[in-house]
């Protein structure tokens, strides 16, 4: 009892003996999630890390670096646009300084190249601005624009830890741990997205950000990143995978088992590689022994003798060319001629005796030349004199025609003159009456016939109609059931279809409409009923039509609604087929035309008398 007293009266061997029991009941607290465990946990875990912070240091970075790495790519993983805007400004602003400071020392770099003066490095710069069309400030830039590594990081793709690290002197990188893990979460989340969003999965290589850019290499179990001030040319690209594949390869068997130590003699080994090379890069623009460093200077000036030279051979060729023309064309035409080449095209110049051989001289050049020729060949002073000489004889022997012929007219006599005038009237008269006979003829013969002429014409416009009869070149509407049974009334749809119809017939009479006497309207029924009855009926249904007709316009327009008639016909023309009746056929509307027969006399009388 008097041990036991002393143990519960010693705090410090209570903490240590209840400590633990705290500590398991603590961390099974935390792995159910349990709410008020994590509630205290949180309240006091700012302070916690504070408090670690100023006291154990290197023990909490430890801590922290396996748990926060993971948690952070982790995070990307899952909430890819959360996070891209609580980094953002952060890196934003760290890379933004970089830049500032990389361009402040760009601008630095040019105005010492400007204020060489005239140097000769500043007078080939000239010549190649000129040459090339470039300014000279995009030479200076491009002078001043090679890209030097500063950091290199060899970091395991499943955990995302750095395995090894290098860098420059001046670009000291102060947690590079952190770092590492950043830059493997960037990369896993844009190459996520990448094959999310894009039909072509590309690997990305390079990420920029101004002149900041990282340059990053796949291979195997393993990033490797190289930290660049501007983003890498080919050359220096290809160089960086050289070293990176060398590296991959004979460490490769390191990486695959790579347990998160990074005290091993393998990463030293490594460290120092990454280190060596990023100070072997200073060399990596000088020649290698054995090897002549170009002089742009003498290529320049080379090309620029070659492109002279080939412009010269050209120019004498195309000389050459016309040259040869013009020889060949004085062989063939006994003519000089002078062939000049301005402004894309060949001026042909020169005088020649004729004109016979100028059109093929033209096409033999065209030919040749492949070029449009302008014509600009004269006739000599001497060939123009010798023009005028022939056409001066020429006249004077139409003249002396001329006068022979005079002097034959005298000679014929007055009287006959007058008869000879008298003569040519008669004919003349003669011609205009054979003319006027003719076309009384064909007056004559169109009344004569013209009712064949419209059946004609008529055949040729209701060939596949329905409703035309060539027989009596009249329409039928029996199909259309114009009216019910025992009814006036017609129907819209089928009147319609009437009236257009009737339109189309009456087109094809308007040129005779001279000749017609009237348009006939006939309402016709079948033989059952009372004769009288269906008398009235027809005649009722043939003035429906006619009413009808006569509200259309075209039937004003062509003059034909003076001359319509409407008769009812009852039974009396019923159809039979066989000695049984076709009441289908016997219940129908009708039109036809008739001609005037006196109109058709007059017109012949009239035409003989004439």
């Amino acid at each position: 009892m008097e041990r036991l007293d002393l143990r519960l009266e010693d705090k410090e061997e209570i903490v240590r003996r209840v400590t633990p029991l705290l500590d398991t009941i603590l961390l099974q607290n935390l792995e159910r999630k349990e709410s008020q465990t994590v509630e205290i946990l949180a309240e006091h875990l700012a302070g916690i890390i504070e408090e670690a912070s100023r006291t154990r240091l290197p023990q909490l970075s430890d801590a922290l670096q396996k748990v926060i790495a993971p948690a952070i790519s982790k995070e990307i993983a899952n909430n890819q646009d959360v996070m891209i805007d609580a980094l953002y400004p952060i890196m934003g602003g760290m890379i933004s300084k970089y830049v500032t400071q990389a361009i402040k020392e760009l601008m630095e770099h040019i105005n010492r190249k400007i204020e060489q003066g005239f140097s000769v490095e500043r007078f080939k710069r000239k010549i190649k601005a000129k040459l090339s069309g470039v300014s000279e400030t995009e030479l200076l830039l491009e002078e001043s624009s090679d890209a030097i590594i500063s950091a290199l990081f060899i970091i395991h793709k499943e955990t995302g830890l750095l395995i090894s690290s290098a860098s420059l002197e001046d670009h000291e990188i102060d947690d590079p741990y952190m770092v590492a893990s950043m830059a493997s979460a960037i990369k896993d989340f844009i190459t996520d997205w990448i094959n999310q969003h894009q039909e072509n999965k590309e690997e990305i290589q390079i990420l920029s950000y101004g002149n900041a850019t990282l340059y990053i290499e796949s291979a195997g179990s393993v990033y490797v990143i190289a930290f660049l001030d501007s983003e890498p040319d080919y050359e220096l690209r290809s160089d960086i995978n050289a070293f990176f594949a060398s590296v991959v390869k004979e460490y490769a068997k390191y990486f695959q088992h790579f347990d998160g130590d990074d005290s091993t003699p393998e990463v030293k080994e490594l460290s120092q590689k990454l280190k060596a090379y990023l100070l072997a890069q200073k060399n990596l623009d000088e020649p290698s022994p054995g090897k002549q460093k170009i002089n742009p200077a003498k290529v320049i000036l080379l090309l620029l003798a070659a492109i002279l030279l080939g412009y010269g051979v050209y120019w004498g060729y195309k000389e050459y060319i016309l040259y040869t023309l013009e020889k060949q064309i004085a062989q063939a035409s006994a003519q000089e001629v002078n062939l000049e080449e301005q402004e894309g095209k060949v001026v042909m110049e020169g005088y020649v005796k004729s004109l016979t051989h100028v059109p093929a001289m033209i096409e033999l050049v065209e030919k040749r030349t492949g070029k449009k020729v302008v014509n600009h060949l004269h006739f000599s002073v001497s060939t123009m004199e010798q023009l005028l000489k022939a056409r001066d004889a020429e006249i004077h022997a139409y003249d002396e025609k001329l006068s022979v012929m005079q002097k034959d007219l005298a000679q014929i006599s007055k009287p006959a003159l007058q008869k000879i005038v008298l003569l040519k009237n008669r004919v003349d008269l003669l011609n205009g009456k054979i003319d006027a006979l003719r076309k009384k003829e064909q007056e004559i013969h169109h009344a004569l016939h013209i009712k064949e002429e419209i059946a004609a014409t008529l055949f040729e416009t209701f060939r596949d109609s329905p409703y035309y009869h060539p027989d009596t070149q009249s329409l039928d509407f029996a199909p259309l059931h114009l009216f019910p049974a025992s009814k006036a009334r017609y129907r819209e749809p089928a009147m319609q279809t009437l009236s257009q119809t009737v339109k189309t017939y009456l087109e094809v009479l308007s040129p005779y409409r001279a000749y017609l006497e009237k348009i006939v309207i006939e309402g016709h029924s079948d033989s059952s009923g009372e004769k009288e009855k269906n008398m009235r009926i027809t005649q009722e249904r043939a003035d429906a039509v006619k009413a009808y007709l006569l509200k259309q316009p075209y039937m004003q327009q062509h003059g034909f609604a003076d001359i319509v008639v409407a008769v009812g016909k009852g039974s009396s023309e019923a159809i039979f087929t066989d000695g049984r009746e076709d009441k289908n056929a016997s219940r129908r509307v009708t039109i036809h035309f008739e001609l005037d027969p006196d109109t058709i006399y007059e017109t012949v009388q009239k035409a003989l008398q004439e």
